[in-house]
């Protein structure tokens, strides 16, 4: 029996379910909705959409948009289509640092891509011998133009006790919590 009419069947005309691929076998009213073989990659337990999947920008037109910048997806688990996304490019960086020196690099979240993609957040994480990290940006989300890019100078300080070795220093960007790409490199400290 269906889990809905078992736990309100008293109340059927106050449920509101919309944009679902209901997939009982039945017709559910409401906006959006559909039953259709949703295409799991595997059923058992990867619910990843495929290639073709009805789900596909099938979400509310008026939600956030999915990482790859095109309308939601239904599920738990975007599609990214077209291998299109968001590329995260540094530069200018600097391969070896002294203790007390300052440093400065070029961060671009870069959209090669023949549609406008979006971003909502970038993150900076040093680790190894040197270990930091910080939100760079994080608010409302930052729509970038086809073949277009945004970027910023970040600038630091290498604190002056700081030990010698290696640290990897990578900048992520994001869009409503999924991680999109990150762009890494090394530097010496010495």
């Amino acid at each position: 029996m269906d889990p809905i009419w078992n736990d309100y069947p008293q109340y059927p005309e106050r449920i509101d379910i919309r944009y679902t691929d209901i997939g009982a076998k039945e017709s559910w009213f409401g906006t959006g909705n559909f039953d259709a073989n949703p295409l799991f990659v595997d059923s058992t337990g990867d619910f990843r959409l495929r290639t073709g999947s009805p789900c596909i920008d099938a979400g509310d037109p008026s939600g956030e948009l999915d990482a790859d910048g095109t309308r939601a997806d239904q599920g738990a688990l975007p599609v990214n289509q077209e291998g299109c996304a968001l590329v995260t490019r540094l530069s200018d960086y600097p391969v070896l640092i002294a203790p007390g020196a300052g440093f400065e690099f070029s961060a671009e979240a870069v959209n090669a891509c023949e549609r406008a993609l979006a971003m909502d957040e970038a993150r900076l994480a040093v680790s190894g011998t040197l270990q930091w990290s910080k939100t760079l940006y994080a608010g409302r989300a930052v729509s970038i133009a086809a073949r277009d890019a945004v970027g910023a100078n970040i600038r630091g300080r290498v604190p002056a006790q700081a030990p010698t070795g290696f640290s990897t220093v990578c900048v992520s960007i994001h869009r409503n919590g999924d991680l999109i790409d990150t762009g890494c490199f090394q530097v010496g400290v010495r």
